[in-house]
């Protein structure tokens, strides 16, 4: 038992010894965490095992982010040396307080005293080391800023841009000055030190001693002195300075101090701006009009006038300013108010100058138009400070310019209105004005033809030689009389086209009859000449037509026997009889003659064919065939539109028209080069074509191009001519019929013929023939889908909405057509439409664009497409902007019609 209790006592002791332990390690924790400073604790390793809440915050680590690390990782670059060292002698038991820079996590910089203590084993051996961290920080800062002050004192002291004295109190006396004093006086420190202020000063009344004695009492008393003084340097030169005199203590004593700043240029400067200022009263006296400051108010109220305010406005300046009687603002026309309000505010905000034109009414209710120039005042911070300007009265000038331009827009009518194109220009041959039809003819506009020279604008060749023509300007300010172009002019516009046209020029004289510049009146006679020469070949083809018919009678009856007696003969003769290759010889001459003939009746007109729906494309192969063999040398490429439309005609004929094409090429080739044939449908909606005029329509249009050396300028208006060619006689017999029998064939099926030779060698002949709506095979593709919804057709051609409305109709659609953009909106006033199918095109009113946008104006949903002859244009994408569904090309077919109608009224509308 007394073992038991024994064991049970020394529990007791070591439970109650550990009590006590773990209580004061909490209370030596608490003192830790809870000191001032900072403390760290470092192994042998000088890795730290334990810092305190003050040393985490000091460096801005959490604590488990230092621990583990090494001291020397948180200690500035430049310091790392000295910790190291004071961590050496700390293990050898050598301590002692020194100074060292942290780095903190924020990169900032923490001063510190550091004071380690080394911690030994029970086995002496060194175990680590504890630290106590004092942040001096602030202390450091404010001890660097002091020495930084005292450095820097005598630095600003002698660097100011003013003079400095340091005076005695009592005497007055100069006991210091800075570096700028020395410069401004031309004194040394040395020679200043104790001198009299007489000597600075220039001694003229009242800059003397006495009063600058005075000025000394004064500031020494409290009173801030501010004066300016004559002042006198080394040399005896007389400036003038400002002088601020205050009390101070320097040192601990009492001293007046001063601050002396060279402003002879200012003084200068307010004695030449008194001069202007002057100047500009006895010059604002004698403006004819108002210099103003005003407020930014709605009365624009003035701060300032000139005397030009009475004659300006009828009143004094008195009265205005401030408003006293009656405001600036009032006095301005009721309907210019706005106008000037929002033209000054606009220039305000863009701190910009204003200018413009407006009416006021004076004292006696005279309405006057006045100019007005004027620009906000601005402060360094941006702010509006007030607004000036000038204001003048030009009501004389005004109604002058009004009568002037009223002349003007008389005149511009005038030349706008005329059928021919009117240029003028100064003497010196610069384009002073155009007018439209000029614009139209030359690809120039006003505005881009002022001031270039007439030959830029105006370029004009002789048709026959090519050669440049003779500036119509240039001869009339050389001869100083009318004249007229020569012959066979041409005008060669912007875009290269080339057009005929006759003109004359006239000189332009002033009241005194000297020549000041010189109008060139001119007009194209291109349609006139083709025209023209169209009468003159259509005369000749009419006459060799008679001719040819007749002929052509009378050969059919002499060729019969020719044709028919050959074989008769031959069945009479033996088989080796020497007569028979002569009777062969006489039959093929007799077809050829029977072709020609053939020939001769088509020119005549007096063929025979009936008119059917054909497909060109077939026809142009089945020739192409008939051609075949070709020689190695020859090639042909084909470009055949695949939704041709037909066209109506004779097979024979139409096949005829394409040999004699394709053979006109081979044979200017010499079978050597490359034919292409391509077809296309389209739509003429303006009267276009080099030889032939081709009036507005639907066509299949066929091009036959070659790579010949093309057809000489001097013979292109003949090659149609009957019998005319250029051929050897050698050649077979029916050469001067080929072209002929072609402009025949065409003109019999209403269609046209053109041609083109490039510069650059080749020609190419254009065939038009009008589109069919009529099938061949007459069905309706599966593919074909109508309706029955209601449409609305827009097109000013009559033929075109005919056609449209049936198509539409036929596809089992309500349509009803209208003529017009004009007549289109207020239709759909009144009768709404599912679709509308719009022409873009519509000389004589608004186009399709702007039809269209005034159609979404009463109906936004409103569905369209749209249709045109020529390429999409810019336009036409306008109308697809405003949501317009597809753009389709004329001429319309029954298949792409209906897929576009289909396609938009099946159309989902967003929104």
């Amino acid at each position: 038992m007394i073992g038991i209790w024994s064991s049970g006592e020394d529990i007791t002791l070591k439970r109650r010894a550990e009590t006590a332990l773990e209580s004061r390690e909490r209370q030596f924790r608490t003192l830790v965490e809870t000191m001032h400073d900072g403390l760290i604790v470092q192994d042998e390793n000088d890795l730290i095992t334990y810092v305190n809440e003050r040393f985490s915050e000091m460096l801005g680590y959490k604590k488990d982010e230092l621990i583990g690390n090494p001291l020397l990782q948180y200690i500035d670059f430049s310091d790392q040396a000295l910790v190291k060292e004071q961590l050496r002698q700390c293990r050898r038991g050598h301590v002692k307080s020194f100074e060292a820079c942290w780095i903190r996590a924020d990169e900032d910089r923490v001063y510190s005293v550091i004071s380690p203590r080394a911690i030994w084993g029970e086995d002496e051996e060194y175990r680590g080391s504890f630290a106590v961290v004092t942040d001096i920080s602030e202390k450091k800062i404010s001890e660097e800023a002091l020495q930084a002050s005292e450095v820097n004192y005598r630095s600003i002291f002698n660097s100011v841009n003013d003079a400095i004295f340091v005076h005695d109190l009592e005497t007055g006396a100069i006991l210091d000055v800075n570096d700028r004093m020395c410069e401004m006086y031309g004194y040394t420190a040395d020679e200043i030190r104790f001198f009299s202020i007489e000597g600075i000063s220039s001694g003229q009344f009242p800059y003397t001693v006495d009063k600058a004695a005075q000025y000394i009492k004064l500031a020494a008393a409290g009173e801030p002195q501010l004066f300016k003084w004559h002042a006198k340097d080394k040399n005896g030169r007389l400036f003038w300075v400002e002088v601020n005199l205050k009390h101070a203590m320097i040192g601990g004593k009492s001293r007046v101090l001063a601050v002396v700043r060279d402003i002879t240029d200012r003084i200068m400067a307010e004695e030449a701006l008194a001069e202007s200022q002057r100047a500009l009263s006895t010059l604002m006296g004698n403006l004819p009009g108002m210099a103003y400051r005003c407020r930014n108010d709605i009365d624009w109220t003035m701060e300032f006038v000139s005397d030009g305010c009475q004659a300006l406005t009828g009143y004094p300046a008195f009265d205005i300013i401030e408003n006293r009687k009656v405001s600036y603002g009032k006095l301005i026309h009721p309907d210019d108010q706005q106008l000037v309000w929002r033209t000054v505010q606009t220039a305000i905000d863009k701190k910009e100058p204003f200018q413009m034109m407006y009416r006021i009414f004076d004292a006696s209710n005279h309405l006057k138009w006045v100019w007005e120039k004027g620009c906000g005042i601005f402060d360094k911070s941006g702010e509006l400070k007030a607004i000036e300007g000038f204001i003048t009265d030009i009501t004389d000038y005004k109604l002058t310019q009004d009568a002037l331009e009223e002349e003007r827009q008389r005149l511009d009518v005038t030349l706008r209105s005329i059928g021919d194109g009117v240029i003028t220009t100064d003497v010196n041959g610069r384009v002073v004005l155009i007018n439209k039809v000029a614009e139209y003819l030359t690809g120039w506009s006003q505005e881009e033809a002022i001031g270039m020279r007439l030959s830029e604008v105006f370029r004009i060749i002789n048709e026959v030689t090519r050669a440049e023509a003779e500036n119509p300007v240039d001869k009339v300010l050389r001869h100083g009389i009318i004249v007229g172009l020569a012959n066979h002019t041409a005008l060669i516009s912007r875009d290269g086209v080339e057009k005929s046209i006759a003109d004359s020029g006239a000189p332009i004289r002033d009241r005194q009859g000297n020549i000041i510049g010189v109008v060139l009146v001119f007009r194209e006679i291109t349609e006139t000449k083709k025209l023209q020469e169209a009468l003159a070949r259509a005369q000749r083809l009419e006459t060799a037509s008679m001719v040819a018919s007749q002929v052509a009678h009378d050969f059919n009856n002499l060729l019969a026997p020719l044709i028919a007696y050959p074989e008769f003969i031959k069945q009479a003769l033996s088989k080796d009889s020497q007569a028979i290759k002569y009777l062969e010889d006489i039959e093929s001459s007799a077809q050829q003659m029977a072709d020609i003939n053939q020939q001769l009746l088509t020119m005549g007109r007096r063929s025979h064919f009936n008119l059917e729906p054909l497909n060109l494309n077939r026809i142009i192969k089945q020739t192409i065939k008939q051609l075949q063999p070709l020689p190695d040398s020859l090639k042909i490429q084909l470009n055949l539109a695949k939704d041709l439309m037909n066209i109506k005609g004779g097979d024979s004929q139409i096949f005829r028209v394409i040999l004699n094409l394709l053979i006109n090429a081979r044979e200017s080739m010499h079978d050597q080069g490359e034919i292409t044939i391509k077809t296309e449908n389209q739509y003429i909606d303006q009267k276009r074509g080099q030889f032939n005029i081709i009036t507005r329509g639907e066509y299949v249009k066929m091009t036959i191009s070659d790579t010949g050396p093309g057809i000489p300028r001097e013979i292109r208006g003949r090659i149609f001519d009957p019998f005319f060619t250029t051929k050897t006689t050698e050649k077979k017999r029916g050469s001067g019929l080929g072209l002929s029998v072609v402009n025949a064939v065409v003109e019999e099926h209403n269609g046209f013929i053109d041609f083109e030779c490039p510069p650059e060698g080749g020609t190419s002949f254009y065939v038009y023939f009008p589109i069919t709506r009529e099938t061949i095979e007459e069905s309706i593709s599966v593919e074909t889908i109508g309706g029955t919804e209601s449409i609305l057709v827009v097109d000013d051609d009559k033929i075109q909405r005919e056609v449209t409305c049936k198509l539409l109709q036929k596809l089992g659609y309500t349509a009803e057509a209208v003529e017009s953009g004009e007549e289109a909106v207020e239709y759909l006033k009144s009768t709404p439409r599912d679709l509308i199918v719009l022409d873009m095109i519509m000389p004589n009113g608004i186009d399709g664009a702007e039809t269209y946008k005034r159609m979404l104006e009463i109906n936004p949903g409103q569905k369209a497409i749209l249709v045109s002859g020529y390429a999409e244009s810019e336009r036409v994408r306008q109308a697809l902007e405003y949501g317009a569904g597809a753009f389709v090309r004329k001429p319309l077919t029954l298949k792409s019609l209906a897929a576009a109608v289909r396609k938009e009224l099946d159309r989902v509308i967003a929104g």
